[in-house]
């Protein structure tokens, strides 16, 4: 017991010098953030503005299939620092920055949400989580259930196709590639759930795996993600 907290005791003092010699800055602005356990400062928080709406109105592609899929909730759109936050988080690796997003995410749940059987997320390609060492929409649906007491799924949708970068397709282009990507191997029967993601640009990826879910009877109640692409453009976006 002495030695754990002479450890943690040292882990402080080191923390404290570090900070002294480096103060923490804001990953959006470089001014003093919140405290050491924000990223960012309040400034820059208060510029991120969740919402919820149809993931039907959120998505540049139509199909039928997107009314079945209820609210999408969603941090707002993937501009200024709401971009720059993901983008510490999925390029620079920047955990803490991952982690707040998810925590806002997971407070704007709306209550009837929780009734959901579990929440699942999009799963990434073996070449992405090699690449990246995570998963982000699967930190993001972690946080959510932690917070919201959602049961996690973290194996019901399997990635059963070999898909391109969808950041450098067009907006045809990534529907097809993602077409029949996503399996469901269990009934789900009347199953309420809950689907994460990171970004949402077509919709399509999103879509896909909504699709393999609801073939197995289940029921999607909701759908949310850090960001959204009001116009698709083609450039990339991680």
């Amino acid at each position: 017991m002495k030695t754990n907290k002479f450890k943690n005791e040292c882990k402080s003092l080191f923390k404290t010098a570090t900070n002294l010699i480096y103060p923490p800055q804001c990953i959006c602005c470089h001014n003093p953030p919140i405290n050491s356990y924000y990223p960012i400062c309040s400034s820059c928080l208060f510029s991120i503005s969740p919402f919820s709406a149809d993931l039907k109105e959120l998505s540049t592609i139509k199909h039928p299939q997107l009314s079945k899929m209820g609210k999408a909730i969603t941090l707002g759109e993937h501009k200024d620092v709401l971009r720059k936050v993901i983008l510490a988080f999925k390029q620079r690796n920047n955990m803490a920055a991952g982690t707040f997003l998810s925590y806002i995410l997971a407070n704007i749940i709306p209550v009837d949400w929780h009734t959901a059987d579990f929440i699942t997320y999009v799963p990434s390609s073996n070449r992405s989580l090699k690449k990246r060492g995570f998963n982000p929409p699967q930190i993001i649906a972690t946080t959510i259930s932690q917070v919201c007491g959602i049961k996690l799924n973290l194996n019901i949708l399997k990635k059963v196709k070999n898909t391109k970068k969808q950041a450098l397709l067009s907006q045809v282009q990534r529907i097809n590639n993602v077409r029949n990507a996503y399996k469901v191997n269990e009934n789900l029967q009347n199953t309420k759930i809950i689907v994460i993601d990171d970004v949402l640009t077509t919709g399509a990826t999103i879509l896909s795996c909504c699709n393999a879910l609801i073939n197995k009877g289940g029921k999607i109640i909701g759908t949310a993600f850090f960001s959204y692409r009001p116009l698709f453009c083609t450039l990339p976006l991680s």
